[in-house]
């Protein structure tokens, strides 16, 4: 199962049924910016919202862990989640986020690291994608930092909040992370 400390105080952990207090509280801090990126989250409001959004995301992992929290203490600040798990392709998809007021420290770039190198080394997972919003620079320069390549452009690829949206996709594959160049120690060091 994966665990890490990302920095002295935030750790990654799975989430799951067992939190849906502290995950909805989490998004309770920050719905209307997470809303922006993630835009199911609208519709995460009660706990019975919550136990079935992350029921509906079990199983997409390795051993079916795909939604880990960062957590300081026992107050969750933001996740890191396997959207998309398919082993017979070797292929997978990671997304990240955190509070506004934990941004900034590296803590969604080390979530990210963690996820991927856990996929290609313990998993044996060949392709990880990513897929942002094009207004998401701050998802972008993450995905830059870990190595990933901007693949390319999809146009009203999704439907948010009443219209179309356009999304980049971003991929890394296995050889390209293992020669890449290590990020420093520290390197989430963020709250």
């Amino acid at each position: 199962m994966l665990t890490r400390a990302l920095t002295d105080v935030v750790h990654l952990r799975p989430l799951h049924t067992g939190h849906v207090d502290a995950f909805r509280a989490h998004l309770d801090r920050d719905r209307q910016r997470l809303q922006t990126w993630i835009p199911e989250i609208a519709e995460v409001v009660t706990a019975e919202d919550a136990r079935a959004w992350l029921e509906d995301r079990a199983g997409r992992g390795d051993d079916d862990t795909a939604m880990f929290g960062l957590w300081t203490a026992d107050e969750c600040v933001g996740a890191a989640a396997y959207y998309v798990w398919e082993p017979a392709v070797r292929t997978f998809e990671v997304g990240a986020w955190l509070e506004e007021r934990f941004e900034g420290g590296g803590l969604a770039f080390a979530a990210t690291c963690a996820l991927v190198e856990h996929a290609f080394t313990a998993c044996g997972m060949h392709r990880a994608e990513f897929l942002i919003d094009p207004a998401n620079a701050r998802a972008a320069a993450t995905l830059g930092r870990i190595g990933a390549r901007h693949e390319g452009h999809l146009r009203q690829s999704v439907w948010i909040g009443g219209a179309p949206r356009d999304q980049q996709l971003w991929a890394l594959l296995a050889p390209e992370w293992r020669g890449r160049e290590r990020a420093p120690a520290g390197a989430g060091t963020g709250p």
